[in-house]
């Protein structure tokens, strides 16, 4: 459940992230999503499509940006906050 002072469930800034040796797989200037808004994602394999879900549930940190879902920065969860968020 959404804060009742959030504007987005979900919004992403500058997000980029790329695997060791490789090219950059996720590249989100800015995405947001309010409440009960819907977003397809679709792409080819190995377009990042599963990555840029990992970062949304926090389990793979970005290089660059960020992710907040209903007002929280995903990334700045730690340890037990983070696995609160997944089990979500």
């Amino acid at each position: 459940m959404l804060p009742m002072d959030t504007p987005y469930a979900l919004r992403i800034d500058g997000l980029c992230f790329a695997y060791p040796g490789g090219e950059r797989v996720v590249d989100v200037r800015e995405l947001r999503l309010g409440r009960g808004e819907q977003m397809l994602l679709t792409g080819g394999s190995g377009s990042g499509k599963s990555t840029l879900l990992h970062q949304i549930a926090g389990l793979e940190a970005p290089a660059e940006g960020h992710v907040e879902v209903a007002g929280r920065k995903i990334h700045q969860l730690h340890g037990a906050q983070r696995d609160r968020y997944r089990g979500r």
